[in-house]
């Protein structure tokens, strides 16, 4: 029986080849879209969920409390995990310092040793760390880490720097600055991990090389500085932040304790923490759900353009039902039948999508910089996935259709007549103003996306970002920098160099306490953004000041110049007030403050101007930053690369300009834009192929009527339009219930923004009319088929 089914259903699929076609097409679409979101969603939500102690590992992160507002950060101090250890002896904790780069050099038996430039997977690492983490050890011991000097590779990287060569006991130059002998090989990350260390150096080198002065202090905070814990099941996360209490209690003094605290966090929300952040990227848990709920979506959508497909076919099974029905065919047995129809054209759109996913996926990961894997067979959640799609869109889809045609009566149709369900205009119509509620709803989401975009590109950020090219400096020699200026100015078309410790807006954030003793023995405290840098600093990047000078030239801090912001937060609401107070930070080193600037960003446009200190300290520089004259840029390029290289010949050479390292900073925002377009232009096409159906059904439906008015005098624009109105008033209902719902989910994630878009009727009035257009051509084509229809023919038939 079921093969008679099965046979009848391909049959009657042959004889239809353009409505199953259609059907085909539009479910395969939605699958598709739908299985590259869940393999996306699934890829996403397995970050470090393979560590056998997941549950139990937590991050410690700082928590600033001032004027009540609330700031978190995941990095700690550089003592607190030696503390933790020593306070709490039940406990693992951890300290990483994730430098991200560096310039390997590997002796190979010649004068010039091979050079690999590692773009990311740089650490400084305790042995603590495969305490709690799992990374399997091929060769060495994680107690050999504990000497400096020492250095671990994933299994990869040895075989790069030495292929075909056991690499234990082998030495390597870290950017010309120190060799480290290889102790032992580990297992390469997986991609679904946040921490993508392929270089882990012992912890104790940072120190021996004397990289940072202040390993001791609990003052200085850095971004790229974590302590990570595991803690005993006795223990909760809650109660373990009331022993944190505690523990601030021991290690900060009192004036500390009153803004900084510690919390845990969970290692399984350190993926999706914009504000605290992690090593590779952070994907918002709203954003997951967004892509869920679009994903859900598209699958409605193409399922009810099945059904509106299916029941403008209907109307011509109806002698073929009736027939059915005389010769002894039971309700049931026309329900199976249908659904079977609806299960071939599913599974058909199911093996149609698995072939457009995989050539479509490795397209999505290059342009996305995504990195998921379709292992169909290999992974038993895809095929549950796809197996559940097939059941929900064969019983979704096939149903109602299916419930419908076996309803006719026999008597009725076998006399020419339709069964009155055949019908159900109403039901049909509802469902395209559903499918446009969607489509709509995507259109108005990806409008704001692009304008909030815009937003970020053309917002005046307080500097100067256009014609600036940076570079890392990879030697902190202050002879080396002033040679290398001193080359690179002498061009024609450079404006300015500068040295600093980071570009002038970063993700890298170093933050440091500035306390102002004021009158009448009033106390002012402010948490700073740090930005050091030499005397060109504040000129190079056009930073506007408002009040005093500029710092002078000098190799440590000795004077300061603050932005608005820090002046209002120590009390000073005309900037020329705070030029020649003195001010405590770093501990508590005097300095006098000699400039206020104008407010400048010096992170991203998420998060509102920081308090910030501008000073200069040679020993921290990392980045020079080149203002040039595009119109000599061709020239100017390649000589600014050849003064470097001769300044650092054993180093490699990489630029940007600081325009496109500021565009980074969006680049989850891009990739939403980008997913949004293209599922909002899905959402449409598979919209529009429902609206065919509906209109196909409707000029069956209304043909003797379409003939009448022609014989009556009716033109073909005057029928044309009689259509048109009808999904105008459709699509503008539609819009009318997803505007509102488009603009509440909006307007909230818009909030996560400190610069952001007001969503005004623009927005709408683009949305709609670009889908009024959109449909309108849709219809228009089949509408005008069946208005062209020659009247005679039509009511000779009738």
């Amino acid at each position: 029986m079921i093969k008679n089914y099965l046979k009848t259903a391909f049959r009657r699929l042959e004889r239809n080849k353009s409505f199953a076609l259609i059907n085909i097409a539009g479910l395969s679409l939605g699958i598709t879209c739908a299985l590259i979101i869940f393999l996306l969603v699934k890829h996403e939500l397995s970050f470090d969920g393979f560590h056998s102690k997941k549950d139990r590992i937590y991050r410690v992160n700082t928590v600033w409390t001032r004027d009540g507002e609330v700031d978190r950060s995941g990095a700690s101090q550089f003592p607190v995990a030696a503390a933790i250890r020593s306070q709490f002896s039940d406990l693992k904790a951890t300290m990483i310092n994730y430098v991200k780069e560096a310039l390997i050099a590997v002796p190979n038996g010649t004068d010039t040793p091979s050079k690999f430039q590692e773009n990311e997977g740089v650490v400084y690492i305790e042995p603590d760390f495969f305490d709690i983490f799992d990374r399997t050890w091929f060769r060495g011991h994680p107690s050999l880490l504990k000497e400096p000097y020492t250095v671990a590779l994933s299994e990869s990287t040895a075989k790069k720097f030495f292929p075909n060569e056991n690499p234990v006991g082998k030495t390597i130059r870290m950017n010309s600055e120190c060799d480290l002998k290889v102790i032992g090989v580990v297992t390469d990350p997986p991609v679904n991990t946040d921490f993508p260390f392929t270089v882990l150096i012992s912890y104790s080198t940072q120190k021996a090389l004397g990289y940072f002065s202040n390993m001791e202090n609990w003052g200085a905070t850095m971004s790229f500085i974590n302590t990570y814990i595991f803690v005993p099941e006795i223990w909760s996360a809650a109660s373990f932040n009331e022993r944190l209490t505690a523990f601030a209690k021991t290690h900060l003094d009192e004036r500390k304790r009153k803004e900084r605290s510690y919390e845990v966090q969970s290692l399984s929300d350190v993926h999706f923490d914009p504000d605290a952040g992690n090593y590779t990227h952070v994907t918002s848990r709203t954003s997951i759900w967004a892509l869920s709920i679009i994903a859900f979506f598209l699958i409605v959508t193409a399922c009810i353009n099945f059904i509106n497909l299916a029941t403008a076919q209907a109307v011509t099974r109806s002698k073929e039902i009736g027939v059915r029905k005389v010769l002894g065919a039971f309700r049931a047995q026309l329900l199976i039948q249908f659904l079977g129809e609806t299960f071939v054209i599913t599974f058909l759109a199911i093996v149609l999508s698995i072939g457009m996913t995989e050539m479509i996926l490795p397209l999505v990961n290059d342009a996305f910089s995504f990195n998921i894997r379709f292992n169909l067979f290999n992974d038993p959640l895809i095929l549950l996935f796809l197996a559940g799609l097939a059941v929900v869109i064969t019983a979704g889809s096939g149903f109602y259709p299916a419930l419908m045609m076996a309803g006719y009566s026999p008597v009725s149709v076998l006399k020419g007549g339709q069964s009155s369900k055949a019908g159900g205009l109403l039901v049909r119509k509802g469902l395209v103003v559903l499918q446009f509620m969607i489509a709509q709803a995507l259109v108005i989401g990806t409008i704001v996306v692009f304008r909030q975009m815009d937003l970020f590109q053309t917002t005046d950020m307080g500097f100067i970002k256009d014609a600036i090219i940076t570079t890392n400096i990879p030697v902190k020699d202050k002879s080396k920098m002033q040679t290398l200026r001193n080359e690179i100015m002498k061009e024609t078309g450079v404006q300015n160099v500068t040295f600093g410790f980071a570009q002038v807006a970063s993700g890298m954030r170093w933050t440091s306490m500035m306390i102002y003793r004021g009158p009448a023995g009033k106390t002012y405290e402010a948490l700073a953004d740090v930005r050091c840098g030499d005397e060109f600093y504040i000129p190079t990047y056009g930073i506007q000041m408002l009040a005093g000078r500029n710092f002078t030239a000098s190799d440590s801090i000795h004077e300061l110049v603050i932005n608005e912001t820090m002046a209002q937060k120590i009390g000073f609401t005309n900037p020329a007030d705070a030029v020649g107070k003195i001010v405590y930070v770093f501990g508590s080193e005097p300095k006098p403050i000699v400039g206020v600037v104008k407010d400048f960003n010096t992170g991203s446009l998420r998060a509102s101007i920081y308090p910030t200190i501008l000073a200069p300290r040679s020993k921290d520089y990392r980045i020079m930053g080149v203002k040039i004259d595009m119109k000599r840029a061709k020239i100017l390029l390649p000589k600014i690369e050849a003064a470097w290289a001769a300044t650092y010949p054993e180093f490699l050479y990489r630029s940007q300009f600081l325009d496109e390292s500021i565009a980074g900073f969006y680049e989850d925002e891009q990739k939403i834009s980008r997913l949004f377009t293209i599922f909002a232009s899905i959402a449409i096409g598979i919209g529009c192929l429902g609206l065919f159906g509906l209109v196909s059904f409707m000029a069956v439906q209304r043909t003797k009527e379409i003939g009448v008015r022609k014989v009556l005098g009716a033109s073909v624009s005057d029928i044309l339009m009689m259509f048109t109105k009808e999904f105008a008033v459709l699509i503008l209902i539609a819009f009318l219930i997803a505007a509102p719902a488009a603009y509440v989910v909006m307007n909230g994630w818009l909030e996560d923004f400190a610069y952001r878009i007001s969503i005004g009727a623009e927005v709408f009035f683009t949305a709609v009319m670009l889908t009024i257009i959109i449909s309108g051509v849709t219809v228009g084509y089949r509408s005008i088929k069946a208005a062209s229809a020659n009247p005679v023919d039509v009511l000779k038939y009738e």
